[in-house]
């Protein structure tokens, strides 16, 4: 099964707060104040229900863990109002002043913790944004070519000995570095990790074809005999198509973290039809 999502559960224990405090507002309905107050609390619950993203969600749940002595003082209250104890009332004045005191240190969390969020959202979306710009280049530059299709014409002129003209040494063109990744690699733990993944394979799978690239290029490989050329160039082959596939994941999730109805639907050369999200 898998794990509920911090909205999920934020917006099931709103659920649950709510039907509560209609029960409590019922039971208060002899206290008109205490009645209002409930009923504003639950007008805001409501609000979010309808309308708070995932952003609000993360900074609830923060909230609610800090509403906690709040609440108690409330409860308190609203208990002092409930009871007919004349004497109780000198206590009254000192709990309210108490909470109206705690209602700003309150306010103040809240403002702190929306914009710690929302910068944190924002590195996700610059983070994101750049992340999709060079993954989608190395994406495209490998389905330009049709990958397999290539690769049998290369490790069969290898096997032939290049039709009679001599040994025929392929050469893999070298790659671009990650240099996207390199400069926002400490601000990747951010992202989420449904997200993350496919992007970590993917450069995963880049390096490694950088290497076996850097290796297809060395003069000790052009010493090789035909059959351990044409196995180098089968891996070669494999890790080309590897990558093609995680940089088509990761673009996929990248879109779908920027809310496209579609993230699978993006233009690319299309000339490996085979590699499929």
């Amino acid at each position: 099964m898998l794990p509920v999502s911090e909205p999920s559960r934020i917006r099931l224990g709103v659920i649950v707060l709510l039907f509560g405090g209609l029960g409590s507002a019922w039971y208060l309905g002899e206290v008109p104040a205490a009645k209002a107050v409930l009923l504003g609390v639950l007008l805001l619950m409501v609000i979010y229900l309808l309308a708070a993203g995932r952003l609000l969600a993360g900074v609830l749940w923060r909230v609610l863990l800090a509403l906690v002595p709040l609440v108690a003082i409330a409860a308190t209250i609203i208990w002092f109002l409930i009871l007919p104890n004349e004497e109780l009332k000198e206590v009254r004045t000192p709990l309210i002043v108490g909470t109206v005191i705690a209602m700003g240190w309150l306010v103040t969390f809240l403002v702190s913790e929306y914009q710690r969020a929302s910068d944190r959202a924002q590195t996700q979306l610059d983070v994101l944004l750049a992340l999709r710009s060079e993954i989608f280049a190395v994406v495209e530059k490998l389905d330009k070519d049709p990958i397999e299709e290539s690769a049998k014409k290369v490790q069969g002129l290898i096997e032939a000995g290049g039709n009679g003209t001599g040994a025929y040494r392929p050469f893999a063109a070298s790659e671009s570095p990650p240099i996207v990744y390199q400069a926002v690699s400490g601000s990747i733990p951010v992202l989420n990790a449904e997200t993350l993944e496919p992007i970590l394979r993917f450069y995963a799978a880049y390096s490694d074809l950088t290497a076996m690239a850097e290796d297809v290029r060395a003069k000790d490989f052009q010493s090789l005999n035909a059959e351990r050329r044409v196995n180098a160039h089968m891996a070669l082959t494999t890790h080309r198509i590897a990558t093609l596939y995680w940089g088509l994941r990761a673009v996929k999730v990248i879109n779908a973290e920027f809310g496209d109805k579609n993230p699978a639907v993006f233009e690319r050369s299309g000339k490996n039809p085979g590699v499929k999200l």
